[in-house]
């Protein structure tokens, strides 16, 4: 069996990917939760899925916090039930009460929740360095100035566009600092969305990452650093993303500036649901 340990991330997601566009209904995702495991070791475990999974493994990937996921035909719950027996025999975990470590997913039928688990997976791990500026600039440096090094993860942001192909609904993200804010936004759309929430820029660019989203509404005023860079680095990363500006300054210089910047729409707060699901409605992605 062929172990990627390196960029093992990306790569699952890619197989994910191609497994859901030659739509193989032949194949399962094994995950090991072996992250919770204290004395680790890749080759015992190893020899535990040879030992019990008897169907044909295509690839084993490693993951960074050491979570496994095998890509495999012909397996069944019994091989996967003797395959956790023998792990939880052998190893200790951190946690005590942990049971079951070893999960499987029928490919045909919950690739979305496979392709879920992993993109939380790159999520955790997406790491931010703080820019290189002059002497002056550095002595004020705060998390204002952090920018996203996405080196290891452009393979991920090159599949936003597919990933976004595979929504079964539509998937709105808020970037939004006020919480009263973000619990009016959140009430303000119909059922049947899914939503998901950032509280800074930082997080919301490491959100879209994973999620790829059909639409974004994003606050101007964030903590970190301000909606305007948040506008730029998504454009950058998907040049087709639809997102719709929101600010209490609603004055005509940054309504001017978003839109240059590549937003599609400008709302002022107080916002009211019927316009927040226009722009959901314009979305070319939504339709």
């Amino acid at each position: 069996m062929l172990i990627i340990e390196d960029n093992a991330e990306n790569k699952l997601i890619n197989a994910l990917l191609k497994i859901k566009k030659n739509n193989d209904k032949r194949l399962y995702c094994i995950h090991l939760q072996s992250s919770i495991i204290t004395n680790f070791d890749i080759f015992t475990i190893q020899k535990f899925i040879t030992k019990n999974i008897h169907g044909h493994i295509y690839n084993l990937y490693l993951c960074e916090d050491k979570d496994i996921f095998i890509i495999a035909s012909g397996v069944s719950t019994k091989q996967v039930d003797a395959l956790d027996s023998d792990i939880s025999d052998f190893f200790i975990y951190n946690d005590p009460n942990k049971k079951n470590i070893v999960s499987i997913l029928k490919l045909s039928t919950s690739h979305l929740e496979a392709m879920s688990l992993v993109e939380s997976k790159i999520k955790d791990q997406i790491e931010f360095k703080p820019t290189q500026n002059d002497k002056k600039e550095e002595e004020k440096a705060t998390d204002t100035n952090n920018e996203i090094n996405m080196s290891i993860y452009s393979e991920l942001i090159k599949t936003i566009p597919s990933r976004r192909l595979e929504h079964s609904t539509t998937e709105i993200l808020i970037i939004e600092d006020d919480s009263f804010i973000r619990q009016l936004l959140s009430k303000s759309f119909k059922k049947g969305l899914n939503i998901s929430i950032a509280k800074n820029g930082i997080e919301g660019l490491k959100t879209y990452i994973t999620k790829a989203p059909d639409i974004l509404f994003l606050d101007i005023g964030l903590p970190d650093i301000s909606g305007h860079e948040v506008l730029q680095k998504v454009i950058q990363y998907d040049p087709e993303a639809f997102i719709v500006m929101l600010s209490g300054k609603s004055d005509k210089e940054n309504i001017v500036h978003a839109l240059k910047l590549g937003a599609k729409g400008f709302i002022g707060k107080p916002f009211t649901p019927a316009k927040l699901m226009e722009y959901i409605e314009k979305s070319p992605h939504t339709s």
